[in-house]
């Protein structure tokens, strides 16, 4: 058996112990996600607090935290932010309804990867002796002598807010949910989305880009870290890969079908537009 019955309530949030006269309680799942949802929110007030200290009123300050960005806190933020809520919820539901399939996700992140190692080499150079902070200062550079420029800038800075509202939207509902999960109902949907919306919205203007990357090299390595246990207990549980893989063919076989020639051409043109998506991803 892949997962314990969802239906079995002997393994719910709610679940009963025998207790002996004069034992404690224990704590429910949802009392230790509480307590460890508000640990991780006081461990967030430190590193905005650091953050705050570096303010500056140049823009390339706030939004670029000045180019300074180590290797490794870059690689945390980068993984934190693709690797998010989108990938843990959207992602692995979209698996299990689409089947093999949705192994494009994984290429999705390939063909970004690629499309910078293109772009990236003589893009930054420019970008650096410029003092280039948005995508439209590139564009204001690139076609300072063309008179729609404005237009194409314009147009381009307001898709670019549609599209970001959109993913933005999704964070918070996957927050929300989270949230009322992990804490039992304790803490609402609703009441999740708004403080912890509040949350980010502080350490943002405060720290700016540094708050960010700070705060999401915490996320990451927590986020890391969560992935590899979660791994190490379904290997527990299962003898092997190909245990899970049986399983799954048990419960959804259809999951399993090898994509179609049309499908793997919807692989092909989604790749190539991510990859070239690239020149304007946030």
């Amino acid at each position: 058996m892949l997962w314990p019955d969802c239906h079995d309530e002997s393994v719910g949030m709610g679940t009963a112990f025998a207790l002996e006269p004069g034992d404690e309680p224990p704590m429910t799942l949802a009392e230790i996600g509480l307590g460890g949802l508000l640990l991780y929110l006081l461990i967030l007030i430190p590193v905005c607090v650091v953050a705050w200290r570096y303010r500056s009123n140049a823009h390339s300050n706030h939004y670029l935290a000045n180019r300074s960005l180590v290797f490794f806190v870059l690689v945390l933020t980068l993984y934190a932010t693709i690797q998010s809520s989108n990938s843990l919820m959207g992602a692995t539901s979209e698996t299990w309804r689409r089947g093999f399939f949705w192994v494009v996700a994984v290429g999705y992140v390939v063909a970004m990867s690629v499309g910078y190692h293109f772009i990236a080499p003589t893009l930054r150079p420019i970008a650096c002796q410029q003092g280039f902070v948005t995508p439209g200062d590139w564009l204001r550079h690139r076609f300072q002598n063309d008179p729609a420029e404005p237009m194409l800038r314009r147009g381009i800075t307001l898709i670019m807010t549609i599209v970001l509202g959109n993913m933005l939207f999704t964070q918070l509902k996957a927050i929300g949910k989270i949230t009322e999960v992990i804490t039992g109902g304790m803490i609402s949907y609703s009441v999740g989305v708004i403080v912890l919306a509040l949350v980010i919205l502080v350490y943002d203007l405060v720290g700016g880009l540094r708050a960010v990357a700070w705060t999401d090299a915490v996320q990451g390595l927590i986020m890391l870290t969560g992935l590899i246990l979660l791994m190490v207990w379904i290997m527990e549980k299962n003898d092997s890969l190909a245990a899970i893989t049986a399983g799954i063919a048990e419960l959804k076989p259809e999951s399993l079908t090898p994509p179609s020639s049309e499908q793997q051409r919807y692989w092909l043109s989604t790749l190539l537009l991510v990859g070239l998506s690239t020149v304007i991803y946030p």
